[in-house]
């Protein structure tokens, strides 16, 4: 971050890579500090990730420090008590956390759709910064299955090819690794549940 920060990296801007700031902001102490005091705007919201705004992601993660570094660089929001122990009880709320459940929702069809297009049109890194936005918002199981499925698109364009986006295509795929290499196998398994949980064939040749 210092190395771009240097190179003259615009730390303002929002879209598209607004993400990446927004990540970085509520990712340590250390870099939120390197970032304000480089003048990125704490109120960035990345409308193309559907991130919440950094001192609300902090506060949904528990980030004290981080929260107490946003505080005064943050705009604050109508009704809620702008201090840092304010913060925290309104993100534990049972309002808040109906509509962010609401939200979260939306934001993981949202982005999984967003993903699953960026890898029909090679666009590898947009589909990995969408599935890194999800970490936090998935299971853990369906989670890796969205990094797997990611993996096997990385993997097979190093070779300039391009797998079907097909679940059942992934799986004959795994069937061709079964005895030639274990941990492909398991990629393609896992990529196949990530396009189609219910696939029952996947998910017995996973056991």
């Amino acid at each position: 971050m210092k190395t771009l920060l240097q190179a003259g990296a615009n730390v303002q801007i929002s879209k598209p890579i607004g993400k990446a700031i927004v990540a970085d902001l509520t990712s340590s102490e250390s870099m939120v500090q390197i970032l304000l005091d480089s003048g990125a705007n704490a109120d960035a919201i990345d409308e193309v990730m559907f991130e919440d705004p950094p001192i609300i992601a902090a506060a949904k993660r528990k980030q004290m420090n981080v929260v107490q570094l946003l505080l005064s660089s943050s705009t604050p929001i109508e009704g809620v008590d702008w201090s840092l122990n304010g913060i925290i009880a309104y993100t534990e709320s049972v309002t808040f956390k109906a509509e962010d459940d609401v939200h979260t929702a939306a934001r993981v069809t949202a982005l999984r759709e967003r993903m699953f297009n960026a890898l029909e049109n090679i666009n590898y890194l947009l589909a990995d910064i969408c599935c890194k936005a999800l970490r936090n918002d998935v299971s853990t199981t369906e989670w890796d299955r969205l990094r797997n499925l990611n993996l096997l698109y990385l993997s097979h364009s190093f070779h300039g090819q391009k797998p079907v986006l097909s679940s059942d295509a992934i799986v004959n795929m795994a069937l061709v690794y079964q005895k030639q290499d274990k941990g492909k196998e398991v990629m393609c398994l896992k990529a196949a549940l990530a396009l189609n949980p219910q696939n029952e064939r996947a998910e017995s040749l996973l056991r």
